[in-house]
């Protein structure tokens, strides 16, 4: 009750319900080039011949009709638009694509866990815009195109090479959403649209007429912070005999954080004042506002007993968390005394040793603890020594890739330039800085305080 068919590729048989079943080199066929006449009846036998080879293969030996369960699944769907550009398309929980009149073709891609003959495999589609089933032949790929306006369904089903159909079925929706213009739904939302536009727009200006005044308002104060703390910085450089002094700021906001000062009086003393308030902005503002008038109220002395006296009234102050950092530095004749409250490191560079040293002197931050003490160095100053002073923006300045400046490269700046004038070493490091950042705007104030003397 079967039929058997020589073909090109290899056996076909075809049982008494139509069933078609090939057979090939998959199925261990072993001839590469069958005879003109290959098939030959043996009784229960079937001899297959050819140029290079010949088989017998008895029928009974082998379930030809083994039925292989398979399922049919999507890969992925893509919309095309009259210009050919495509886009992956989504298919939502109650099996609908949504598309518009921008898309003209559906591309459903398909695939199946079949593992005999996957190549063999047919694809089907139906749908009641069809007057039959669409057969599709061995395309994976099936093409929706002309899609009809709103909803249409479409069933897709699969076939094997054994005849088998596939264990399901893909039912799907398309809707084809239709232009605006189509609907009228569309005209009554333009009219509801059109007057909550004009309510809204009216609201908006309103709005923002009151954010543009407040904007000014604070704009304006804001200016006049900025004014008040650049006149918290000296106007101009202290002429102090026998020393070089050259400073550089620049802050992160409109109002900084950073501060740099100088106390001097002729043949009594000179100080020299670098500090970093917590962040920056209007409160760092005011803690620098604070702090400055603190030097100003009190006594000069030694470093760490100014800082133990302004720890005292940033204390009673009571800023909360927000602290203040800062480095005090007193020039005798020959030598320098200084005392640092949380500051980065201070760099000395010996003239005679042609040497640069790396002074981090760790005592907490003004505002922490009241009776904190604080520790101090006393170095020795001559001619030619250079001492450098810097906020922590300089080294935790980042780049475009968001890697920090460090320590070790304004180490090596200062160390290459240290013989130069105390201008040079500034701009050495101010040209480090921007070279480094690369247009990166700094998020932190930076302050340098350069100090020479003079040989």
């Amino acid at each position: 009750n079967t039929i058997w068919i020589q073909t090109g590729n290899g056996i076909n048989s075809i049982n008494q319900n139509d069933e078609i079943r090939n057979i090939n080199s998959e199925d261990g066929i072993n001839i590469k080039s069958f005879n003109k006449e290959a098939l030959h009846d043996q009784g229960k036998n079937i001899l297959f011949s050819g140029f290079d080879n010949i088989q017998t293969l008895d029928p009974s030996n082998i379930d030809l009709y083994q039925k292989e369960k398979f399922d049919l699944d999507i890969l992925n769907i893509v919309g095309y638009d009259n210009e050919n550009s495509f886009e992956y398309l989504k298919i939502d929980d109650n099996n609908v694509i949504n598309i518009d009149n921008e898309t003209s073709s559906v591309e459903i891609n398909l695939f199946t866990n079949s593992r005999i003959k996957p190549e063999q495999i047919k694809y089907y589609l139906s749908s009641k815009i069809y007057d039959d089933i669409i057969f599709n032949g061995y395309n994976n790929k099936i093409n929706l195109t002309s899609v009809p306006f709103y909803s249409t369904n479409f069933e897709i089903f699969a076939i094997n090479g054994s005849g088998v159909r596939s264990n399901n079925s893909i039912n799907i929706t398309v809707y084809n959403a239709p232009p605006w213009w189509l609907r009228v739904e569309t005209i009554v939302g333009y009219f509801i649209l059109l007057i909550v536009f004009i309510t809204s727009f009216v609201k908006y200006r309103e709005k923002k007429t009151k954010e543009l005044m407040e904007g000014e308002r604070k704009s304006k104060e804001l200016e006049e912070a900025k004014e008040l703390q650049n006149s918290l910085l000296p106007k101009v450089l202290p002429n102090v005999t026998g020393f070089e002094i050259s400073t550089y700021l620049k802050p992160a906001t409109e109002i900084g954080g950073d501060y740099y000062d100088f106390f001097y009086e002729k043949d009594n003393y000179f100080y020299a004042i670098c500090g970093d308030a917590t962040g920056h902005g209007v409160v760092s503002g005011i803690m620098v506002s604070v702090t400055k008038a603190g030097l100003n109220g009190i006594p000069m002395g030694n470093p760490s007993t100014i800082l133990g006296q302004l720890n005292r009234i940033v204390k009673r102050v009571n800023f909360g968390r927000l602290r203040m950092s800062l480095s005090v530095a007193k020039f005798n004749e020959s030598s320098v005394e200084l005392s640092s409250a949380a500051m980065p490191p201070t760099y000395f560079f010996s003239s005679k040793s042609k040497k640069i040293e790396e002074v981090l002197v760790p005592n907490l931050p003004l505002g922490g603890i009241e009776g904190e003490k604080f520790d101090g160095i006393k170095k020795e100053f001559d001619s030619g020594d250079v001492m450098v002073m810097i906020s922590d923006g300089l080294p935790e300045l980042p780049n475009p890739t968001d890697e920090m400046l460090d320590y070790e490269k304004v180490y090596s700046c200062i160390k290459n330039n240290a013989e130069k004038s105390a201008d040079e070493i500034k701009d050495a490091l101010v040209y480090l800085s921007d070279d480094w950042a690369k247009g990166v705007m700094n998020p932190d104030d930076i302050t340098i305080v350069v100090i020479k003397k003079a040989a």
